[in-house]
């Protein structure tokens, strides 16, 4: 009973996280999550919406270093540190596709993950600087030519279209024919 009166009470601070994120209010989002994940860090759901928190956070930044700290915190993980692993205890979106990507059960997740990742990239290689923009949008096609290789199905109905768009972007980006 205890268990479950835990889960009910997370399941609540999860909602009103993810209506901080909604209103815009980062801070107060990511601590809320991050106290959940303090405790148990294995809830993907919780993961995946603290991942998404620092993603919309960066795309609301106007200056180009908060963006990219922001966005490389969604890619690579952020907030607090863990004083066991010594790891964030967000994992974002490179670690949560580590962890999904052998299991067919997490395969959307995955996708989402991959994907996000990707576009996270992308969204990075606009606001780099001119000497570093063109190998971040080269990274991002070959960040989705990696799922192409090994998933040639790219997550179905659900995924492959945005996969294909944003590979449009990014290729358009490097001055090639969109394909996709």
């Amino acid at each position: 009973d205890k268990v479950a009166t835990g889960k009910a009470a997370n399941q609540v601070q999860v909602r009103i996280a993810a209506t901080n994120r909604a209103l815009g209010k980062y801070k107060d989002a990511v601590k809320m999550l991050t106290e959940i994940l303090r405790e148990q860090n294995m809830m993907l759901g919780v993961q995946i919406e603290a991942a998404y928190t620092f993603q919309e956070w960066a795309g609301k930044m106007q200056d180009g270093d908060s963006k990219t700290k922001l966005y490389r915190q969604a890619m690579r993980g952020g907030g607090e540190i863990d004083n066991k692993t010594k790891k964030y205890v967000i994992w974002g979106w490179g670690k949560t596709a580590r962890l999904t990507g052998s299991n067919i059960k997490f395969r959307n997740a995955f996708h989402e993950s991959r994907y996000n990742y990707a576009k996270c990239r992308f969204e990075t290689a606009k606001v780099a600087s001119r000497g570093e923009q063109k190998a971040l949008f080269e990274k991002a096609e070959n960040d989705i030519r990696l799922v192409v290789t090994l998933f040639p199905d790219m997550g179905g109905n659900t995924w492959k279209p945005r996969y294909d768009q944003l590979a449009k972007d990014v290729q358009k980006s490097l001055g090639k024919t969109p394909i996709g």
